[in-house]
């Protein structure tokens, strides 16, 4: 065991019972306790840093884990109201259109428009705006419709028209105003059927047998 002059702080081998520098009586005992505590005090050293180093990591983890809740909480709510993935329900589109007015004056126009079943039982606020060669027929009908079993909404116009309509803007909305989905559809007037030709996903069918006076 190496031992460490008290005085000069030289070191000497082991068993030297003087200082090889400046010839002070060396005890080794004393040098071996004074070892034992230099060690002691780096052991302690030590193990303070590392309590250090693991404070700092499980702070650096409990920052990271605050984090993902906050965002959690954030992002939750807005995937849910926006259709993401806490809302198994689709978005409502038109699906396709069909529209039918009666022979006599007095008729008024309805509008089926289908949705899909998907959407069976959903309530939807419809406005159907009707004219005639650019002149308007009504202000737009708007009224809350809930879907049927076959995905269709049923809408009947709220007057009946002197002609028959030949265009039609047909708009969704949701129960809180925001607009789902529209349709801007031309009405061919001819004497014995009146056709609706669509627009993006909206498919057309013939729909009546009789029109209106065209005066």
């Amino acid at each position: 065991m190496v031992i460490f002059c008290p005085k000069c702080g030289e070191k000497n081998g082991e068993g030297a019972k003087f200082c090889k520098k400046c010839g002070v009586e060396l005890d080794a005992q004393d040098s071996t306790k004074s070892s034992v505590v230099s060690d002691a005090q780096g052991s302690s050293i030590f193990t303070s840093e590392h309590k250090d180093q693991s404070k700092s990591r499980k702070n650096i983890i409990i920052i990271v884990i605050v984090a993902i809740i906050c965002l959690a909480a954030i992002a939750g709510p807005m995937l849910y109201f926006n259709g993401g993935l806490f809302n198994d329900k689709e978005p409502i589109h038109i699906v396709n259109t069909t529209f039918s007015t009666g022979h006599s004056l007095d008729s008024k126009t309805y509008c089926t428009i289908n949705v899909g079943s998907n959407h069976t039982d959903e309530n939807v606020t419809v406005d159907i705006l009707y004219s005639r060669d650019g002149t308007d027929l009504n202000d737009g009908d708007k009224i809350v419709k809930t879907v049927d079993a076959n995905g269709d909404i049923v809408c009947e116009s709220k007057d009946s028209y002197d002609l028959y309509p030949s265009h039609a803007i047909v708009t969704l909305y949701d129960d809180e105003g925001n607009k789902l989905d529209s349709a801007d559809i031309s009405l061919n007037t001819d004497d014995s059927t009146q056709v609706a030709v669509g627009n993006g996903t909206v498919t057309a069918k013939s729909i009546t047998t009789a029109q209106h006076s065209a005066s």
